[in-house]
């Protein structure tokens, strides 16, 4: 969660691993902003980047786990 001084729309895009794989999504104006992300590779270095509708940017790198189908469906019991 972050807050802006003013009202911003903020669009959030994960890289993918090519450029067709890229994923974003545009988020209304606000002041206080909680963006959820989706679309991370297992076992990978993701980058997500955060732009406002200023220009503004930043760029957050997630290293996430190895992914594990079995662990996943059971998570889901």
């Amino acid at each position: 969660m972050f807050k802006t001084e003013q009202e911003s729309q903020v669009t959030v895009t994960v890289k993918g691993k090519e450029a067709a794989g890229d994923i974003s999504h545009t988020f209304p104006k606000n002041k206080v902003h909680q963006i959820p992300v989706y679309g991370l590779y297992g076992d990978y270095h993701n980058i997500v980047i955060l732009r406002l509708e200023n220009s503004e940017e930043k760029v957050i790198e997630i290293r996430t786990e190895p992914y594990s189908q079995e662990e996943s469906y059971e998570r889901l019991l």
